[in-house]
């Protein structure tokens, strides 16, 4: 899921942060990057993952979602750290869907401590992911963050 924010800046920081130089700026803006996406994974598992959008049984998941730098340019925010084996079920949560065997010819799983068979079990749509993100950029956090980096960057060139 590639997401593009677009921030408003009437205070020209940005201007003033390329004034700087390319390589200068771009590191800024890399570290800008990674606050935000630090903020943004405490801020999924707090509002979304502790039992609003996803039961918390063993809080695998919850424990698991971490910020993550890809590459030099690259960050991301999502669960897998840790967890053995795959995260791969956690996309049907996003989007709804649903779960057959592959094996066998049924399902088997226990619910409430009976043993339950099943052709198939459908998996109502959850998505923690896209809604956490829209609401994250609507609260107005990453302008916050933005600016406090940018503005830390400045006096510390002094600039500002």
């Amino acid at each position: 899921m590639n997401i593009a924010i677009t921030l408003e800046d009437p205070d020209n920081l940005e201007r003033e942060i390329r004034e700087l130089g390319a390589g200068q700026a771009d590191k800024i803006q890399n570290f800008v990057v990674a606050e935000v996406s630090k903020d943004y994974a405490e801020y999924q598992k707090k509002n979304y993952l502790s039992g609003q959008y996803l039961n918390k049984r063993t809080g695998g998941t919850y424990d698991s979602v971490k910020f993550f730098k890809l590459s030099d340019n690259n960050f991301a925010v999502r669960p897998g750290a840790g967890v053995s084996g795959r995260l791969n079920y956690l996309s049907l949560f996003e989007t709804g869907g649903e779960i057959t065997p592959k094996k066998a010819k049924r399902l088997a799983f226990n619910v409430n401590g009976n043993q339950v068979f099943a052709r198939s079990v459908y998996i109502d749509r959850k998505p923690f992911v896209s809604d956490s993100f829209s609401a994250y950029v609507s609260s107005g956090k990453v302008e916050t963050i933005m600016r406090r980096v940018w503005t830390k960057a400045l006096k510390k060139k002094g600039l500002e």
